[in-house]
C-alpha cells in the first residue's frame, strides 16, 4: 500500500482516465465530424498511455523523495519516504519506473515514426527530477515548470494521433475535408485549449501548496513566492492569477460558444460551464481570501510546527483544483 501512495494511484488512473477519453471521446468525436476514422491501434495506445504512467509515478516518486524534510516539518504523518519505504528503495523505483517509460515512449516514436515524442519521453524525466530536486524551490519556476510538464499530456494525445492520420492520408491531411479550412490544425487548436487549461489548472494547485507548504519551505530556504513576499501578498497574488485565468477561460467560451456559435446561450453546456467551473473559481478565490493564519505552535515529534487553520483552504482548494479540472473534462 505505500508504494501504492508514493506512486499516487488514484492520479495514475486519473491521468489514464483523461488519455483515453481524449483519445475517444474528444479526437475521435472531432474526426468523426469530418468522416476520418481513428487510425490507432488499442495496442498501439495502451503502450504510450503505459509509459506516460511510468513517468508520470516517477515523478510522483521523485517529489516524495526530494520533499521529505518538508513534508515532516509540515505533514510528519503523511511521509512515507524513510519510514514506510527507505530512501534506497524509493531510488530503485525511481529508475524502473523512468527506464520503462522512456522505453515505452521510444518504442511509441519508432513505431509511428514520430521524433517529438521520443524527445518529450526523454526531456520529461530530466525535467521531473530537476523540478522536484531545485526548480520547484525556486521563485515562481517550478509553478510554471509543474505546468508546462502537465500541458504536454494532452499535446502527446494529438502529437500521437496527428503521426498516424499522416501515416495513413498522407498530405491530404492538411487539405479541406468539408469545410474551408482543414482539421488538423482546428484540432491542434482545441487541444490547445486543453493544455493551457491544464498547465493553469496546476499552476494554481502549485501556488496553493507553496502556500500551505510555507513554514517548511522557509526553514529549508527555498525561495517559493510565500516565502519571498509573505503570505499576505501571495493570498493577493493567488486571487490575481485567479482572476486573470478565469477571464482567459471566459474569454474563450466567449470567443467558441456564443461569437461562432457553436451552441446557443441558454444550452446545457453553457450553464455546466457557468456553474461547474466559474462559480467553483469563484468559491477558490473566496476561501483563499479567508484563509488565515494562527500564530500559536505545537510540539509534534520533538519539532515545533506551526498550527494554520490554512488547511482548510488547502484541502478546500485542491478538491475545487480537481472539481473544476473534471467539469471541464466532461464539458468538452
Amino acid at each position: 500500500m505505500a508504494l501504492l501512495k508514493l506512486i499516487r494511484y488514484k492520479e495514475l488512473i486519473f491521468i489514464a482516465a483523461l488519455m483515453y477519453a481524449l483519445q475517444y471521446f474528444v479526437l475521435g468525436a472531432w474526426l468523426q465530424v469530418y468522416h476520418v476514422p481513428l487510425t490507432a491501434s488499442p495496442f498501439l495506445f495502451a503502450l504510450l498511455v503505459f509509459a506516460t504512467l511510468c513517468i508520470a509515478a516517477a515523478g510522483f516518486a521523485v517529489n516524495d523523495y526530494f520533499d521529505t524534510k518538508i513534508d515532516e516539518l509540515n505533514r510528519p504523518d503523511k511521509v512515507i519516504v524513510g519510514k514506510a519505504i527507505s530512501r534506497e528503495h524509493t531510488m530503485l523505483v525511481i529508475q524502473i519506473l523512468a527506464a520503462l517509460g522512456i522505453v515505452g515512449g521510444l518504442a511509441v516514436s519508432y513505431l509511428i515514426g514520430n521524433l517529438t515524442i521520443a524527445l518529450i519521453f526523454i526531456m520529461v524525466p530530466g525535467l521531473l527530477w530537476f523540478h522536484a530536486a531545485s526548480y520547484k524551490r525556486q521563485f515562481l519556476l517550478g509553478n510554471f515548470l509543474g505546468a508546462f510538464i502537465v500541458s504536454l499530456l494532452p499535446v502527446l494525445v494529438i502529437l500521437f494521433n496527428h503521426q498516424l492520420l499522416l501515416n495513413t492520408y498522407g498530405e491530404l491531411i492538411y487539405e479541406p475535408v468539408i469545410s474551408t479550412k482543414p482539421f488538423i490544425p482546428t484540432l491542434y487548436a482545441w487541444i490547445c485549449v486543453f493544455s493551457l487549461f491544464f498547465g493553469g489548472m496546476t499552476f494554481l494547485e502549485c501556488f496553493a501548496k507553496d502556500m500551505w507548504n510555507e513554514y517548511g519551505n522557509r526553514e529549508l530556504e527555498s525561495r517559493t513566492l510565500p516565502v519571498v513576499w509573505g503570505q499576505k501578498k501571495a493570498k493577493i497574488t493567488f486571487v490575481l492569477f485567479t482572476l486573470g485565468f478565469a477571464a482567459l477561460l471566459a474569454h474563450i467560451w466567449f470567443h467558441y460558444y456564443f461569437k461562432v456559435h457553436y451552441f446557443e446561450s441558454t444550452s446545457l453546456i453553457t450553464r455546466y460551464l457557468l456553474f461547474g467551473v466559474f462559480v467553483p473559481f469563484l468559491c477558490l478565490i473566496y476561501l483563499a481570501i479567508k484563509a488565515s493564519k494562527k500564530a500559536g505552535r505545537q510540539r509534534i515529534s520533538g519539532c515545533f510546527l506551526p498550527i494554520y487553520d490554512d488547511y482548510r483552504f488547502d484541502f478546500h482548494a485542491d478538491t475545487l483544483l480537481c472539481f473544476i479540472e473534471r467539469i471541464w473534462y466532461c464539458a468538452f
